[in-house]
């Protein structure tokens, strides 16, 4: 039996990988909507109430930038663009206060 797989199946390997570390790249799940989602969509996803309880959970460092949420605003800008990812955001606040690091 041989053990060598084919060009063609190799290159198929090779573009589903690709496709799978581009997509956690860029936030998009295998579902193709999008992991991280505008303050305008996230806070209705992560449960508050308003944008403004979400900006405050920012504010008072329950959530973490460059791991639970993105500021994509130019570096100039005066107005920060969070976008959140939404599944980390979930798990960093369903895990108690005191457990946080």
């Amino acid at each position: 039996m041989n053990d060598y797989i084919t060009r063609e199946e190799a290159e198929k390997i090779v573009e589903a990988k690709v496709k799978t570390v581009l997509s956690e790249m860029l936030g998009i799940n295998n579902n193709d909507s999008p992991q991280y989602l505008p303050t305008s969509e996230a806070w209705k996803e992560l449960g508050y109430k308003s944008r403004k309880q979400l900006i405050n959970a920012i504010r008072s460092g329950d959530l973490r930038e460059g791991k639970e949420y993105q500021d994509r605003s130019r570096k100039d800008s005066q107005k920060p663009i969070y976008y959140f990812n939404i599944k980390a955001c979930l798990k960093r606040l369903n895990t108690p206060r005191e457990r946080r690091s």
